[in-house]
């Protein structure tokens, strides 16, 4: 059997199968999880529940936020920016440096292999399978 006929065949097969049906209580158990869900206050919904009017209020503080984090971004105190850039810079040259050349050569090794693994398979595939008569 080729493949194809193989395909038809199970096409065939399952469109004869019936059609999968929903449970009888499946119906109410989600109307009632609906249900149950509304009578939730506004704060333990989603914000798209929430009132017109506290959807704008957010709106207006995360907007002001954005205006006003520049400005607060200037006030802050560079010391501690200097302490992260400078904690993180030890942390590379100590930690990540050292391995990345050893990472890498791993990383080459293994494409290499990959590569080589799927030469040879295709070159099995391509002769129509290992040749047992030459072992």
């Amino acid at each position: 059997m080729t493949p194809a006929e193989l395909e038809s065949l199970v096409a065939r097969e399952i469109a004869k199968l019936p059609r999968p049906r929903a449970p009888k209580s499946l119906v109410p158990r989600i109307l009632a999880a609906v249900g149950q869900h509304r009578g939730e206050p506004w704060h333990r919904r989603g914000w798209r529940a929430w009132p017109a009017t506290l959807k704008f209020a957010t709106g207006v503080l995360c907007v002001g936020f954005g205006w006003l984090a520049p400005y607060a971004w200037d006030s802050m105190e560079l010391a501690l920016a200097h302490e992260v850039v400078v904690t993180a810079g030890a942390m590379w040259r100590h930690l990540v440096q050292p391995a990345a050349a050893y990472l890498a050569a791993l990383g080459t090794a293994l494409v290499v292999a990959s590569a080589m693994c799927l030469a040879a398979l295709a070159f099995m595939l391509r002769d129509g399978g290992p040749n047992h008569e030459a072992l």
